[in-house]
């Protein structure tokens, strides 16, 4: 009789704490896995047990983190925020546009167990935050040397990139794409590379470069070249920006100063 009531007291606390779980997360990650964009194959984008986020398409990606409230589900990554809704198999992101899951359930955690992140974000120091001098060129003007010379010759802005594919920008995104050329003025070696170069718009907002090897050989140099006195690189920077972003300059830091080069819109 005490076991059958020991194996009784044993299920109720069973009963009670998933009662509890389900009270209080309301909600299984039973979508986690990789979505397809519906209109661009190209596209997907993946919710990992473990709260990370990944979105990827022919040309760049980009990881964050996610949380759930219920059925909708907020991504964090280094342009904003990516939000929409489930429902079975299928994610309604903010924009309407539709992914749908192509692979099953990978034994996804309680989402009530996944930390609601703050967003991650890698960036060089903002300009509009420090008392370095910030020197502002239009668009096409060359630096002064010290110890290069340094332009942003031209600014693209489109929400659907085209090369050896076709791209469309993420949802409440768009692409721009600047033409920057460094000429090596000095007596010494210097490094020239893409990630020398941010967009940073009026909120001070800062947006990263992104690698395409697509761009090739047009991209500007990813990794740091060896750029030797006399010596010239030019080519082809692309960020991903926020649908909210305006007054945009590219910004780099040189001999102990900002240069920024503002955009046209």
């Amino acid at each position: 009789m005490k076991s059958i009531d020991k194996l009784s007291s044993t299920v109720m606390i069973i009963v009670l704490l998933v009662a509890v779980v389900s009270v209080s997360c309301q909600y299984t990650c039973d979508f986690c896995g990789s979505y397809l964009l519906d209109n661009n194959p190209n596209q997907w984008i993946a919710f990992q047990r473990d709260g990370k986020f990944q979105w990827v398409n022919a040309l760049a990606q980009a990881s964050g983190n996610w949380y759930a409230e219920g059925d909708k589900i907020t991504a964090t990554i280094n342009w904003g925020t990516f939000t929409g809704r489930i429902e079975g198999r299928r994610f309604t992101d903010s924009g309407g546009s539709i992914w749908t899951k192509t692979t099953e359930a990978n034994s996804c955690i309680l989402c009530c167990n996944i930390p609601r992140p703050g967003a991650e974000i890698t960036s060089t120091p903002t300009p509009t935050t420090t008392l370095t001098p910030i020197t502002y060129f239009n668009l096409g003007n060359w630096s002064t040397p010290s110890p290069s010379w340094i332009v942003v010759s031209t600014a693209e802005r489109m929400v659907q990139y085209r090369e050896n594919a076709t791209v469309e920008a993420p949802p409440d995104t768009f692409f721009i794409i600047v033409n920057v050329t460094v000429f090596n003025m000095g007596n010494s070696t210097i490094s020239a590379q893409a990630n020398l170069f941010n967009l940073i718009d009026k909120s001070s907002s800062i947006y990263r470069p992104v690698q395409l090897s697509v761009l090739v050989p047009n991209q500007f140099p990813w990794y740091g070249q060896a750029l030797a006195p006399g010596n010239t690189v030019s080519g082809r920077i692309l960020y991903v920006v926020s649908n909210q972003s305006s007054e945009m300059s590219v910004v780099t830091f040189v001999n102990g100063q900002y240069l920024a080069w503002v955009l046209p819109w």
